[in-house]
């Protein structure tokens, strides 16, 4: 079953700037999309010197936070930063990061919100993919957010956009 992800967006599947400082649909910040095979969604992302966060107001209660990643510079510094704590990665070799585990504190919610940020000092920094953040203390798979659907021609989330191998067209926006 899918759905179970309450980050938006986690297959970065837009192509281009969306609103200002704005590079994947609620995605803020710099970051370079590949194409990986071993993601279950197809994609990755390379951290490009500078913050990428999601923010979500979300239900106070226990969450847990997974994603797997390979830091590609042995010299750059990278964190991911949930509200206020901070983890630095470390490993060069491909790695599951997971809350609750291995000296990570769980995620605890008690202001009905959650910023989740990747911050690096370098660019190609690290590689991140398969960023999955669910309710519970138990790791669950990779899925797409219940408010999504994403298909290899169509990407419902905010609006309607259909990608063709030659085209690509924003159908619908709904006014918020």
């Amino acid at each position: 079953a899918g759905g179970n992800n309450v980050l938006r967006n986690t297959n970065f599947s837009a192509r281009e700037v969306l609103e200002e400082g704005q590079l994947f649909e609620y995605w803020y910040g710099n970051v370079i999309r590949n194409i990986n095979t071993s993601a279950t969604n197809g994609y990755s992302i390379s951290l490009q010197n500078n913050t990428l966060y999601q923010e979500q107001n979300i239900s106070n209660g226990t969450y847990t936070l997974s994603f797997m990643y390979q830091k590609l510079n042995p010299l750059a510094n990278v964190k991911v930063k949930i509200n206020d704590k901070e983890y630095e990665l470390t490993s060069e070799t491909l790695s599951l990061f997971q809350t609750g585990v291995n000296e990570v504190d769980p995620i605890t919610i008690t202001s009905n919100n959650i910023n989740v940020s990747f911050i690096s000092d370098s660019v190609n920094s690290c590689e991140i993919y398969d960023i999955m953040l669910n309710s519970g203390t138990i790791k669950l798979a990779y899925s797409q957010n219940a408010n999504e659907v994403v298909t290899d021609t169509v990407n419902i989330s905010r609006g309607i956009t259909i990608t063709s191998s030659t085209s690509e067209s924003l159908i619908a926006s709904p006014c918020l």
